[in-house]
């Protein structure tokens, strides 16, 4: 059995929104987090370890990640507002 202890969104949510569930606190995972907690949408993160252990490992980011980032968040944005409007219709 593993022992996984979840991470709740702390903020005021949406109503009625659906909890996104996330699987891993690795850097992707937590910075995935950043989207439903921004749109106030429950979440919890899950993390399979117990204790943060040191890998040995050098966390470099790609030169463009950043960049990526951005777009990605403007795409999400889009989104949102697409399904406003679709929802006012």
């Amino acid at each position: 059995m593993t022992n996984m202890e979840p991470q709740s969104s702390t903020s005021n949510t949406l109503e009625g929104s659906p909890t996104v569930l996330i699987v891993g606190a690795g850097l992707a995972r937590l910075l995935l987090g950043i989207y439903p907690e921004e749109a106030m949408i429950p979440y919890q993160i899950f993390e399979h370890a117990s204790e943060i252990k040191p890998l040995g490992l050098r966390c470099a980011l790609a030169r463009n990640f950043w960049k990526r980032m951005s777009q990605t968040e403007k795409a999400i944005r889009q989104e949102e507002l697409m399904a406003c409007l679709i929802s006012q219709i």
